[in-house]
């Protein structure tokens, strides 16, 4: 029975097959990419043919077979090439944060001259010690302005446009373009 299981996935209709096989080809690439300098896009290619040959222990006619290689092989490319767009293109391959989207060092940068910032940064636990204390809402409210007008000046673009996410990848890094 695990004889029949094992056939069923190695059958070329199988699209499981090309899936398991692209990410393989992927890891694998990355892996020697990262570690001997080897071209991506050349080394995925070859290795998704290689991968393709799995298509020979089917029952196909040679002709058949053929055509399945050729097909599998560029499918388990592209699954391959895609997987690794995403890892290359996922904010924490390009050191951005994951809620904003911005980089921790640019939001440092564009308030770290305000002298609200403490102030701000903190400004729940402040309010909810003038309320336990019985500060009335026009003392809360004094409380809350200044950070409401260091936001204003934030998104009036006073500290500076915020940076397109531009791609911050490293040439050695495991996820990196593929390239011809």
């Amino acid at each position: 029975m695990a004889t029949n299981t094992i056939q069923d996935f190695l059958t070329p209709e199988a699209m499981l097959t090309p899936g398991v096989a692209g990410s393989m080809t992927m890891m694998i690439t990355n892996a020697l990419a990262t570690n001997f300098n080897m071209p991506r896009a050349w080394l995925g290619l070859s290795l998704s043919f290689v991968f393709g040959l799995l298509v020979l222990v089917s029952t196909k006619g040679l002709l058949l077979k053929a055509l399945f290689y050729v097909l599998n092989s560029l499918v388990i490319f592209c699954v391959a090439v895609g997987a690794n767009g995403l890892g290359a293109n996922s904010p924490a391959a390009q050191g951005h944060s994951f809620l904003l989207g911005i980089s921790p060092a640019y939001a440092q940068a564009s308030v770290a001259s305000s002298p609200d910032v403490e102030h701000c940064a903190n400004i729940s636990a402040t309010v909810d010690a003038a309320q336990k204390a019985g500060a009335s809402s026009g003392q809360i409210v004094d409380l809350v302005k200044p950070c409401e007008n260091l936001s204003q000046d934030i998104l009036k673009n006073k500290a500076g446009p915020i940076p397109a996410a531009a791609p911050n990848i490293k040439s050695g890094a495991f996820f990196s373009p593929w390239k011809f």
